[in-house]
C-alpha cells in the first residue's frame, strides 16, 4: 500500500546517498506504480492459489532488483 499511498516517511530513514539514487525512481512515477501493480497482482494469485509458480518467480525477481539495489547503493 505504500507504493500507492506514501504511508511512511521515507527521507527521515534512509541515508543520503540512498535518497539521492531513490529519488530517480520515485520522480517516474510509472516505474514504482508498476512494480506496486505486478507485486500485488502476484501476492493475490499467490493467496488464491492459481499460478503459485509465476506469482512466486516475479516476487523473486522483485526481490533480486531490491536487493541488487541496495547493494549498490549501500555496500
Amino acid at each position: 500500500m505504500d507504493m500507492f499511498f506514501e504511508l511512511l516517511p521515507h527521507n527521515q530513514v534512509m541515508i543520503k546517498e540512498f535518497v539521492f539514487a531513490c529519488h530517480g525512481l520515485l520522480t517516474n512515477e510509472f516505474i514504482m506504480s508498476m512494480v506496486g501493480v505486478v507485486e500485488l497482482i502476484s501476492g493475490i494469485c499467490s493467496i488464491i492459489g492459481r499460478w503459485i509458480i509465476v506469482a512466486l518467480s516475479v516476487m523473486v525477481s522483485i526481490a533480486f532488483g531490491i536487493l541488487g539495489f541496495n547493494f549498490k547503493v549501500d555496500i
